[in-house]
């Protein structure tokens, strides 16, 4: 089926005026309209900051992608594969409750160390538990823990207990070490040496 002779003419003629407008079309070049005097106005640059490194503003992000999927998103991937559709519900839950809890863990974690380590210094300063144990004061695994935190208003208090084996030059023993953390910093309020 070959188009009519009319309709071939009529394609031409309207291709033909086209390309015609679209040879005879030249860009003008650009120039700015004269200005009267009363409308100048002289406008300051903006500054330029420098790149700014987040930091710890970048930790925070809730939308940044993490870098890959932890041990626990693997583990319950796995544990949820053939689930159904009520594990595939019931997974991102689960998910959700883990991370805050394997986050909290990790928060306790980090502060019973710092609680060690300040631990280890108070013993050092105090005079009689110095005479007790000697120089080379070291502190072993914690054998017990307690940790509990409260937010009154906005205001976070941990309370922490520990008891762990204290060594040093002359001697050996255990240390039951009470503290309190909040806005950042870490009070002991009893470090009982017993040898």
């Amino acid at each position: 089926c070959l188009p009519s002779p009319a309709a071939m003419r009529m394609t031409a003629l309207l291709l033909a005026a086209i390309s015609a407008q679209v040879l005879a079309f030249q860009p003008r070049a650009w120039a700015p309209a004269p200005a009267a005097a009363s409308r100048v106005r002289s406008y300051r640059r903006p500054p330029v900051c420098p790149p700014v490194s987040m930091g710890m503003l970048d930790k925070m992000n809730p939308f940044k992608k993490k870098s890959g999927k932890s041990e626990l998103d693997r583990v319950l991937d796995e544990g949820f594969k053939n689930a159904g559709p009520l594990g595939a519900l019931a997974k991102p839950l689960i998910k959700g409750v883990a991370s805050m809890v394997g986050d909290a863990m990790k928060e306790t974690a980090a502060d019973m160390d710092t609680l060690t380590d300040q631990t280890v210094r108070a013993i050092r300063m105090n005079s009689q538990a110095s005479d007790l144990l000697g120089s080379s004061i070291a502190c072993g695994a914690p054998f017990s823990t307690m940790s509990s935190s409260s937010n009154m208003n906005g205001v976070v208090t941990k309370n922490m207990q520990l008891q762990m084996p204290v060594q040093g030059s002359h001697g050996s023993g255990t240390v039951a070490v009470r503290a309190t953390a909040g806005n950042g910093a870490m009070t002991i309020q009893s470090c009982v040496v017993s040898a």
